[in-house]
This record gives C-alpha cells, structure tokens and sequence, in this order.
C-alpha cells in the first residue's frame, strides 16, 4: 500500500534475520539451566552498526496481487529469511579458508554463525599463527 512502509518492514525483517542467523545465541548452563547469556554484554542482539550501509531492494512495479488486501504484497516478517544470505556467505569463506588449511568435504554450520562457531568451523591452529616473528 505504500511502499515507503514496505521498504521499511524489509529493512526490519533483514535486521532481525541478522541477529537470528549471526548474531544471537543463547548459552546455558548444562548443569543448571541458568541462562548464561543474560545481559548486554553477553547476548548481542543486532545494533545500529550492523545494518548495512548500502542495502539496495526494488520492488516490482505494476505488479498487481488481486488475492492480497488491497492488493498488497506480504512484506511483513517473511524478509527474515534473507537474513540467512549473511550466513550463507560466511560459510563460502570459511569452506575457502579450510581450502587453504588443506581441509576439505562438507563440514557442520549451524545458526547463529557466532565468532567461536566461525572460528571452530574454520579449524584454526594457534601454532599458524607467527605472532611477532
């Protein structure tokens, strides 16, 4: 119906699918049960500085939906998804770095792609490091 409203739902849903597929991780304690990740400084929801600064979107134009209320187009949470691309992309430079580790095959990467998931996945070994030398 207006697409300025649109635009912003999507830019929304992209944000919230960011903290969904990066960002945000809940931590328990395995014994407990306690939550872990409880405060700001422990569970990272997605900030102003994670938005992105170019974020191109076209809708189509002239594109009538005579099922939709007045015509609209669903553009609620759905865009979540695209959070995944982020993800996605991530797992391409992580299968390239494993590539150059001379590690190969499919490899397990769940959501949220967190630091300590990305680092794990890309098998790092503190003795590559050369630290000064």
């Amino acid at each position: 119906l207006n697409p300025e409203l649109d635009l912003g739902q999507l830019e929304g849903a992209f944000v919230m699918g960011l903290g969904l597929f990066l960002l945000e991780s809940m931590t328990l304690d395995t014994r407990s049960g306690q939550v872990l990740t409880d405060g700001s400084n422990t569970y990272k929801p997605p900030m102003t500085k994670d938005i992105p600064i170019k974020f191109n979107v076209k809708f189509l134009r002239n594109a009538p939906n005579p099922i939709g209320v007045l015509g609209s187009k669903a553009v609620g949470e759905t865009p979540v998804a695209v959070g995944a691309c982020p993800m996605l992309a991530l797992k391409r430079a992580i299968e390239a770095a494993r590539a150059d580790a001379g590690i190969g095959g499919w490899f397990p990467f769940h959501a949220p792609a967190t630091v300590e998931r990305i680092q794990q996945a890309c098998v790092t070994d503190i003795t590559h490091y050369t630290l000064g030398k």
